[in-house]
């Protein structure tokens, strides 16, 4: 089970999680993702709900043409995560379609590249495009803690819920949440 450490009152440490169906990642078009914790005694911590959970959140980047990168400072993708891109305001790099598929490639820190298949070529760049240009991670949840969240010291588990319009969870990933006191972290 993942664990993520909090400080008592810090709201700015989200909690991102990656949903997949066997080796694919969940299209959260068809999903609501709720969120719900408890104390590590079964009692009540966050009451389930979708305050504070932004489904696919939205990074910007933009695009080099002699290198094919993209560049997004503190993206945290991983190598071959499936990516969908975006604009507002022009138009996308020459070479990138928006509502596609790709896959994050030879990703370092602050940039990556993309191809269509896991280890097909790289997606030839040919220019940076106009307007503001984003992207999201496919099957990705995150969630901002609340501030009622953070202000008792304790162990609990916060679980991530997608529902399909039926009353029952059709994914759910848990995650041991700590929140510690100021000087323990």
């Amino acid at each position: 089970m993942i664990t993520h450490e909090l400080r008592i009152g810090e709201t700015g440490s989200p909690l991102s999680l990656a949903f997949l169906d066997g080796k694919d990642p969940v299209d959260m078009g068809d999903y609501t993702a709720k969120v719900y914790g408890e104390t590590e005694a079964a009692g009540a911590w966050i009451t389930e709900g979708t305050t504070g959970v932004t489904e696919q959140p939205t990074k910007d980047f933009t695009a080099s043409a002699s290198t094919d990168r993209l560049t997004s400072n503190g993206h945290k993708l991983e190598e071959l995560q499936q990516v969908v891109l975006s604009n507002s305001g022009g138009a996308l790099p020459s070479g990138l379609s928006a509502s596609t598929r790709y896959f994050a490639r030879n990703v370092s820190p602050n940039d990556f590249q993309l191809s269509l298949r896991p280890s097909g070529a790289i997606v030839n760049i040919t220019d940076a495009g106009t307007g503001t240009h984003s992207f999201y991670v496919l099957g990705v949840v995150k969630y901002d803690f609340q501030s009622g969240d953070v202000d008792t010291a304790g162990n609990f588990r916060l679980e991530m819920r997608l529902y399909d319009g039926s009353n029952k969870p059709r994914y759910s990933e848990t995650v041991r949440v700590v929140v510690k006191e100021m000087e323990a972290v």
